[in-house]
Protein backbone atom coordinates (compact mmCIF):
# COMPACT_ATOMS: atom_id res chain seq x y z
CA UNK A 1 0.00 0.00 0.00
CA UNK A 2 2.86 2.71 0.71
CA UNK A 3 4.35 1.64 -2.37
CA UNK A 4 1.07 2.47 -4.21
CA UNK A 5 0.50 5.49 -2.33
CA UNK A 6 4.42 6.53 -2.94
CA UNK A 7 3.54 5.92 -6.91
CA UNK A 8 0.26 7.63 -6.49
CA UNK A 9 1.37 11.19 -5.15
CA UNK A 10 5.02 11.09 -7.32
CA UNK A 11 2.34 10.31 -10.28
CA UNK A 12 0.38 13.59 -9.59
CA UNK A 13 3.38 15.62 -8.73
CA UNK A 14 5.24 14.36 -12.14
CA UNK A 15 1.70 15.02 -13.61
CA UNK A 16 1.69 18.55 -11.94
CA UNK A 17 5.49 18.94 -12.64
CA UNK A 18 4.08 17.83 -16.34
CA UNK A 19 1.45 20.39 -16.58
CA UNK A 20 3.56 23.92 -15.52
CA UNK A 21 6.38 22.52 -17.90
CA UNK A 22 3.67 22.43 -20.60
CA UNK A 23 2.06 25.68 -19.53
CA UNK A 24 6.26 26.74 -19.27
CA UNK A 25 6.32 26.04 -23.01
CA UNK A 26 3.13 27.13 -24.39
CA UNK A 27 4.02 30.62 -22.97
CA UNK A 28 7.65 30.41 -24.07
CA UNK A 29 5.88 29.66 -27.50
CA UNK A 30 4.02 32.23 -27.66
CA UNK A 31 6.67 34.61 -26.79
CA UNK A 32 8.76 33.62 -29.11
CA UNK A 33 5.75 33.54 -31.73
CA UNK A 34 5.54 37.49 -30.64
CA UNK A 35 9.10 38.06 -30.59
CA UNK A 36 9.52 36.05 -34.17
CA UNK A 37 7.00 38.45 -35.61
CA UNK A 38 8.33 41.42 -33.69
CA UNK A 39 11.73 40.66 -35.61
CA UNK A 40 9.80 40.10 -38.42
CA UNK A 41 7.80 43.41 -38.71
CA UNK A 42 11.31 45.42 -37.54
CA UNK A 43 13.06 43.08 -40.69
CA UNK A 44 10.00 44.34 -43.08
CA UNK A 45 10.51 47.97 -41.57
CA UNK A 46 14.85 47.43 -42.51
CA UNK A 47 14.12 46.01 -45.81
CA UNK A 48 11.59 49.31 -46.78
CA UNK A 49 14.14 51.49 -45.24
CA UNK A 50 16.53 50.28 -47.38
CA UNK A 51 14.91 50.46 -50.68
CA UNK A 52 13.90 54.11 -49.55
CA UNK A 53 17.65 54.73 -49.44
CA UNK A 54 18.54 53.16 -52.25
CA UNK A 55 15.81 55.04 -54.54
CA UNK A 56 16.90 57.97 -53.03
CA UNK A 57 20.61 57.02 -53.38
CA UNK A 58 20.19 56.95 -57.50
CA UNK A 59 17.87 59.94 -57.21
CA UNK A 60 20.44 61.92 -55.42
CA UNK A 61 23.15 60.11 -57.78
CA UNK A 62 21.52 61.78 -60.83
CA UNK A 63 20.72 65.16 -59.35
CA UNK A 64 24.54 64.94 -58.90
CA UNK A 65 25.09 64.03 -62.57
CA UNK A 66 22.97 66.91 -63.78
CA UNK A 67 24.81 68.94 -61.20
CA UNK A 68 27.63 67.96 -63.36
CA UNK A 69 26.19 68.64 -66.45
CA UNK A 70 25.46 71.99 -65.49
CA UNK A 71 28.68 72.81 -63.92
CA UNK A 72 30.47 71.43 -66.89
CA UNK A 73 27.99 73.97 -69.42
CA UNK A 74 28.79 76.77 -67.13
CA UNK A 75 32.72 76.45 -67.13
CA UNK A 76 32.19 75.77 -70.69
CA UNK A 77 30.34 78.99 -71.22
CA UNK A 78 32.55 81.28 -68.72
CA UNK A 79 35.83 79.97 -70.83
CA UNK A 80 34.31 80.88 -74.04
CA UNK A 81 33.14 84.72 -72.52
CA UNK A 82 36.37 84.58 -70.69
CA UNK A 83 37.88 83.96 -74.28
CA UNK A 84 35.99 86.46 -75.83
CA UNK A 85 36.77 89.06 -73.50
CA UNK A 86 40.47 88.49 -73.58
CA UNK A 87 39.77 89.02 -77.39
CA UNK A 88 37.69 92.18 -77.19
CA UNK A 89 40.55 93.53 -74.68
CA UNK A 90 43.76 93.32 -77.42
CA UNK A 91 41.45 94.35 -80.05
CA UNK A 92 40.65 97.66 -77.68
CA UNK A 93 44.34 97.62 -76.73
CA UNK A 94 44.93 97.42 -81.17
CA UNK A 95 42.48 100.06 -81.34
CA UNK A 96 43.34 102.64 -78.57
CA UNK A 97 47.67 102.16 -80.30
CA UNK A 98 46.22 103.18 -83.77
CA UNK A 99 44.28 105.55 -82.55
CA UNK A 100 47.06 107.38 -80.49
CA UNK A 101 49.45 106.94 -83.73
CA UNK A 102 46.24 108.51 -85.33
CA UNK A 103 45.88 111.57 -83.09
CA UNK A 104 49.44 112.27 -82.59
CA UNK A 105 50.15 113.03 -86.07
CA UNK A 106 48.16 115.98 -87.21
CA UNK A 107 48.74 117.25 -83.40
CA UNK A 108 52.67 117.52 -84.49
CA UNK A 109 51.70 118.40 -87.93
CA UNK A 110 49.39 121.29 -86.09
CA UNK A 111 52.05 122.00 -83.34
CA UNK A 112 55.58 121.81 -85.55
CA UNK A 113 53.73 124.23 -88.07
CA UNK A 114 52.33 126.62 -85.36
CA UNK A 115 56.07 126.96 -83.88
CA UNK A 116 57.15 127.40 -87.49
CA UNK A 117 54.41 130.17 -87.78
CA UNK A 118 55.99 132.05 -84.44
CA UNK A 119 59.20 132.58 -86.69
CA UNK A 120 59.17 135.92 -87.47
CA UNK A 121 60.79 135.21 -90.80
CA UNK A 122 58.86 133.28 -93.37
CA UNK A 123 57.58 134.70 -95.92
CA UNK A 124 53.27 135.27 -96.54
CA UNK A 125 53.01 132.47 -99.11
CA UNK A 126 54.18 130.23 -96.61
CA UNK A 127 52.93 131.22 -94.00
CA UNK A 128 49.67 130.57 -95.71
CA UNK A 129 50.42 127.09 -96.46
CA UNK A 130 51.67 126.23 -93.21
CA UNK A 131 47.67 127.77 -92.02
CA UNK A 132 46.59 125.44 -94.42
CA UNK A 133 48.13 122.49 -93.38
CA UNK A 134 47.18 123.31 -89.43
CA UNK A 135 43.55 123.83 -90.65
CA UNK A 136 43.35 120.33 -92.34
CA UNK A 137 45.22 118.36 -89.82
CA UNK A 138 42.99 120.13 -87.25
CA UNK A 139 39.49 119.32 -89.19
CA UNK A 140 41.35 115.53 -89.78
CA UNK A 141 41.94 115.87 -85.80
CA UNK A 142 38.33 116.87 -85.66
CA UNK A 143 36.97 114.14 -87.95
CA UNK A 144 38.79 111.29 -86.32
CA UNK A 145 37.28 112.11 -82.99
CA UNK A 146 33.95 112.39 -84.45
CA UNK A 147 34.68 108.72 -85.17
CA UNK A 148 35.74 107.54 -82.08
CA UNK A 149 32.62 108.83 -80.31
CA UNK A 150 30.51 107.51 -83.20
CA UNK A 151 32.06 104.11 -82.04
CA UNK A 152 31.59 104.75 -78.74
CA UNK A 153 28.03 105.14 -79.23
CA UNK A 154 27.69 102.16 -81.22
CA UNK A 155 29.27 100.19 -78.72
CA UNK A 156 26.71 101.92 -76.43
CA UNK A 157 23.62 101.30 -78.01
CA UNK A 158 23.23 105.47 -78.05
CA UNK A 159 23.48 105.55 -82.08
CA UNK A 160 21.33 102.82 -84.30
CA UNK A 161 22.74 102.14 -87.63
CA UNK A 162 20.52 101.82 -91.12
CA UNK A 163 21.86 98.85 -93.16
CA UNK A 164 20.84 100.52 -96.72
CA UNK A 165 22.09 99.58 -100.25
CA UNK A 166 24.17 101.92 -101.85
CA UNK A 167 26.31 102.10 -105.13
CA UNK A 168 29.95 102.07 -104.15
CA UNK A 169 30.63 103.58 -107.64
CA UNK A 170 28.94 106.67 -107.23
Amino acid sequence: FIIYLYNYFRNRRIKATNKRLELTVIERTEEIICQKEEIEAQRNMANEQRDKIAEQKEQLERFNEALEEKVQQRTLELNRAKDKAEESDRLKSAFLSNMSHEIRTPLNAIIGFSDILLIDEIDSNEKQQYLELIKNNGRTLLNLLNDIIDISMIESGQLNICLEHINLHS
